[in-house]
């Protein structure tokens, strides 16, 4: 089996962390501290794991509002930042996106404060106005989504939070309670025909969607009226589904299926509160489920969810994640995580909200990807959200890219401002500009270690190796490499405290590469 070997190296001083200061200038070479520890660690090219088929963001919400009224120039920017693969120098202009997703509204803007939802930026539009189909709604989201396209982004999810509030229970975009999908009594049909004519609409337009997701954490009640949501039983998401597949059919719409959206891990592979919407791989692809899914020509052999909650300690990542691969493995299926962003508290290696710094915040982010790729082994992971205005203290915990309107963080979204790019879009760059579609993990071990994580992944023609370190210790950490074929760092990008994804060139003679305290780093190797 092919091996090759990589020492993470740093001289123990015998006087702790470093404590020497570093003056950091724009545009300056990355520091070159004395290392303080050594590790070593071994990547097994020979043994791979899933292939890689995105990273995404959410449209959700501020997209439809920042693309309908911003400036152009500020629209582009958002969107390189977003999706562009291109590098200037020593820095990349965005963080390379390969896939995208794309909300598909109930229409509680058009109800305005009708709606109930007090925030005008959690209502979103739909195409349906009155029963009659209007292609010129949504237009924030259509440019960021044709933004995507020019970009060379081609998987696309359109994902429902609620069915349009015209097919309603309550003719709202939220829940009146109850475990049951908000949807009316002979509903179904309108809702399943007009899911199927906005897919071929914009498949017409040149934007094919590669699966459609019809339902978001079904598990919870959506009756608070903080935005769109419903609840749904597993009975209802296979009454919905077994629809859908067959519209799909009779459309010849080529879009899968992607069913899950589970709120948390545990909802996949165990009765968790209530068992109506729990344990949805075995109630859902089971083979003595008598609802099960699984045979539906077009649902995706794939199950999704969300990484909330459950994102504490490593080990409690661990346990969730590889339960919940383990149990998808058993019925053929492999997992997406669709939704995460720092909605909890009490994360270890973190300081607390109130005390984080925008880079601690990044750093968790850094962390909850690692864990999802190494013990979940997810195909896709998507941030929530891509960009929303920084409110009540949250720093960056909720989004990318930050969106101030012109009078002020909590000022009109209608208003044209700035944005600005935030720690957490250039963590999860680490991961999204390097490790392309099509590349497959393989086996990293730091012997010893347990604070500095790595994840590696080789390319289709094996000839490039990208690994990334996320070091959350306040220790300057060397890496030495060593091999035993002909593949060498090339490369490396940085997120710290004081770099954006920074890029810095590998001599050919160099053999050491330096992770700085509490910082992500991204090394090619080819």
């Amino acid at each position: 089996m092919k091996k090759l070997k990589i020492a993470l190296l740093a001289s123990m001083l015998g006087l702790g962390a470093c404590t020497e200061k570093y003056v950091f200038e724009p545009n300056h070479d990355l520091p070159k501290m004395p290392n303080d520890k050594e590790f070593f660690a071994t990547v097994d090219l020979g043994n791979k794991h899933q292939k890689i088929e995105s990273f995404m963001a959410s449209d959700c919400w501020a997209g439809n509002w920042v693309g309908s009224y911003w400036d152009e120039s500020q629209k582009s920017e958002i969107a390189e930042l977003l999706f562009s693969q291109e590098i200037d120098g020593k820095y990349p202009k965005g963080i390379g996106l390969s896939g995208w997703r794309f909300n598909l509204g109930a229409g509680t803007t058009a109800q305005g404060d009708e709606s109930g939802i007090e925030d005008p930026t959690r209502r979103s539009e739909s195409f349906l106005s009155n029963g009659v189909k209007d292609w010129n709604k949504a237009m924030g989201q259509q440019y960021f989504l044709r933004k995507a396209k020019e970009y060379g982004v081609n998987d696309f999810v359109m994902f429902s939070i609620s069915p349009d509030v015209s097919f309603t229970k309550n003719g709202m975009g939220y829940s009146p309670g109850g475990e049951n999908i908000n949807l009316a009594d002979g509903k179904l049909p309108e809702f399943v025909n007009y899911i199927s004519e906005v897919i071929t609409h914009f498949k017409n337009e040149g934007i094919d969607f590669k699966y459609l997701s019809p339902i978001n954490e079904p598990q919870y009640a959506w009756d608070t009226k903080s935005q769109e949501g419903t609840p749904a039983t597993n009975t209802d998401i296979y009454n919905l589904v077994s629809a859908l597949d067959q519209s799909f059919t009779e459309n010849n719409i080529n879009t899968k299926l992607l069913v899950g959206e589970a709120a948390t891990w545990e909802y996949l592979y165990k009765v968790k509160g209530n068992e109506n919407s729990s344990n949805q791989i075995e109630t859902l692809f089971g083979n003595d489920s008598e609802i099960s899914i699984k045979n539906l020509h077009h649902v995706a052999p794939i199950i999704t969810a969300h990484s909330y909650w459950i994102d504490k300690t490593a080990a409690q990542m661990r346990e969730t994640r590889t339960a919940a691969y383990q149990k998808a493995s058993q019925h053929g299926l492999s997992l997406f995580q669709t939704e995460y962003s720092l909605l909890g508290e009490g994360f270890e290696d973190h300081p607390g909200h109130e005390s984080a710094s925008y880079n601690d915040v990044a750093l968790q982010v850094a962390k909850v990807i690692h864990h999802d790729l190494n013990y979940a082994n997810v195909e896709s992971w998507s941030f929530w959200t891509a960009l929303d205005q920084e409110r009540w203290g949250h720093k960056n915990r909720f989004l990318l890219i930050s969106v101030t309107p012109s009078d002020g963080a909590y000022g009109n979204i209608m208003n044209s401002g700035e944005n600005s790019a935030t720690k957490s879009l250039w963590a999860l760059g680490n991961f999204s500009r390097f490790v392309r579609p099509g590349f497959e993990r393989v086996d990293i071990e730091i012997d010893g270690n347990t604070n500095i994580l790595s994840s590696a992944f080789v390319s289709p023609s094996s000839d490039e190796l990208v690994v990334v370190y996320t070091n959350l210790t306040d220790q300057y950490t060397g890496v030495e490499i060593k091999m035993d074929n002909n593949m060498r760092a090339v490369e490396s990008y940085v997120t710290s405290n004081e770099f954006d994804l920074v890029k810095e060139e590998i001599n050919e003679d160099e053999r050491k590469i330096q992770l700085l305290p509490r910082s992500v780093t991204t090394v090619i190797y080819k």
